[in-house]
């Protein structure tokens, strides 16, 4: 199970997630992202993880696209960290294709 709030204000969209991030709940998220890119202009976009407690690959690979979309992520325990830090990672370009 996956709870998704959405909250905005002038400066920020902000997704928050609580649950499990697996399974059906993947294409919900990519469901409520697409749904309210269009009304981004401009304004932060953030997904608070911090009560997220489970991420299955699929979950993984959203979570990276999201991040190459440009959206920041908030998390609290040490698993969601270091799966945060590996994404991040991943998107660095290597140092022999930046020459």
């Amino acid at each position: 199970m996956l709870r998704i709030t959405v909250h905005e204000n002038a400066g920020e969209l902000r997704f928050r997630l609580e649950g499990r991030l697996a399974g059906p709940w993947v294409d919900e998220v990519e469901r409520c992202w697409q749904a309210s890119a269009p009304g981004v202009s401009g304004r932060a976009v953030t997904v608070d993880l911090k009560d997220v407690d489970f991420v299955d690959p699929a979950g993984e690979q959203l979570l990276r696209t999201l991040h190459q979309r440009g959206a920041r992520f908030r998390s609290g325990c040490p698993f969601m960290r270091c799966l945060l830090a590996a994404i991040k990672r991943r998107r660095r370009p290597s140092p022999a294709s930046s020459g």
